[in-house]
């Protein structure tokens, strides 16, 4: 008796930690969930006494950029830097050559830390000058039309057109070949899929994309050839990129099929998640992504139930295992229980939830399938000693 007792009460305790283990999000979940460790950075590298750059050109310079930055970037992944060349800093030929006659450079800085020299436009005043470099950092045709489908969307796909035009025009029709037939297809975790995803198209020379193409690594593979590169989430690339022979139906359908999986169970993260691009994620992004999720992507409670299993990125774009522990400028303030003005507080630049939606998240109806799970897993266990004890009684 005690035997079968002991043996229901492991039973019991495994079936628990598998439910509990069981991670309630899927890698496109992930997507919108998983934040890189630090932003891009966008330095501006300015020559003391060259062209516009005198005391005060400066000075006037500098405040061009703050409000540059406050009317495009408070809902970026991009941060703004702007200081003199460094005396004894190593500047690429890239940053001497776009220096010119206005004394500066501007540049990007992935949080892996590669860069990206930018163009700067031959603007007749201070803030003309910082318009151009900020927008040319953080929007672009191809990214706007990107972040108004990719959370309605199962996913985009983006087919960049080499030199090669036959090997490019094969690609697009295999892309979307491939994405119309995963129309219909029922995923591990979530809703069947009723609609293809985005697929975009775009010259790997088009320098209006240029940041685009840097910012999701579709620049250093095959620089001029056709290629295809899957987003999710928050505009973050899955995997690697395609190219050659490895532009196939059948690897781009098992990639939106990974999608769907449960994302601590089936999939190794740092085979998945590559580059975000930069861009804008603004409060009508993020509330759309809650209604879409149905959970705020942005909450504590959310981003730590992936602490452990999922990773963060490293300077050096390296994965290594890690905590999260909540941003404190994120908009999240905890109140005591009870407070009669708690309504909490929403995601960093999002919108306050409604009332009512407490409870109604992804992490409640988790804790509720765990409890569910866990009674049933003790009503077979415990149902099941008993007819052993029974059958046993009935043998002696």
């Amino acid at each position: 008796m005690r035997r079968t007792l002991r043996g229901g009460l492991v039973l019991v305790l495994s079936g628990l930690a598998c439910v509990v283990a069981a991670c309630p999000y899927s890698i496109r979940d992930a997507g919108f969930i998983v934040r890189d460790p630090k932003p891009f950075r966008l330095e501006v590298l300015m020559r003391p006494g060259e062209g516009l750059l005198s005391e005060d050109g400066r000075k006037q310079l500098a405040q061009a950029f703050e409000t540059a930055k406050e009317k495009y970037l408070s809902h970026s992944n991009i941060q703004v830097e702007v200081r003199d060349f460094g005396t004894e800093e190593q500047v690429s030929e890239a940053d001497e050559a776009a220096v010119g006659s206005l004394g500066l450079a501007a540049r990007l800085v992935s949080p892996a830390g590669q860069k990206l020299t930018l163009r700067v436009g031959p603007q007749s005043s201070a803030q003309g000058i910082a318009d151009g470099i900020v927008r040319q950092a953080v929007d672009s045709p191809l990214r706007t039309q990107i972040l108004h489908k990719i959370v309605a969307d199962w996913c985009a796909i983006v087919v960049v057109e080499g030199d090669d035009t036959e090997e490019s025009a094969s690609a697009v029709v295999i892309v979307a070949k491939a994405a119309g037939d995963i129309v219909g297809f029922k995923p591990e975790m979530g809703d069947k899929i009723t609609k293809p995803p985005l697929v975009v198209k775009v010259r790997w020379d088009d320098p209006r994309e240029q940041v685009l193409l840097w910012g999701l690594g579709l620049q250093e593979v095959d620089p001029k050839g056709a290629k295809v590169a899957i987003l999710f989430g928050a505009g973050r690339r899955l995997g690697p990129v395609l190219w050659g022979g490895a532009i196939t139906e059948l690897n781009i359908k098992n990639a939106l099929r990974l999608l769907g999986r449960n994302c601590t169970c089936t999939s190794e993260p740092s085979q998945i998640l590559g580059p975000t691009m930069p861009r804008i994620w603004d409060r009508d992004r993020q509330a759309e992504v809650r209604e879409v999720l149905g959970f705020d992507p942005n909450s504590p409670a959310v981003v730590s139930a992936l602490a452990g299993v999922w990773t963060n990125y490293s300077e050096t774009g390296e994965m290594t295992p890690g905590e999260f522990l909540p941003d404190p400028t994120s908009g999240y303030i905890e109140f005591p229980i009870g407070d009669e003005d708690d309504e909490g507080a929403p995601g960093e630049d999002a919108p306050p939830l409604n009332e009512g939606q407490v409870g109604k998240t992804v992490e409640g109806k988790s804790m509720r399938a765990v409890i569910a799970a866990t009674a049933v897993i003790a009503a077979i266990v415990i149902g099941g000693s008993a007819a052993l004890l029974l059958k046993q009684r009935g043998r002696a």
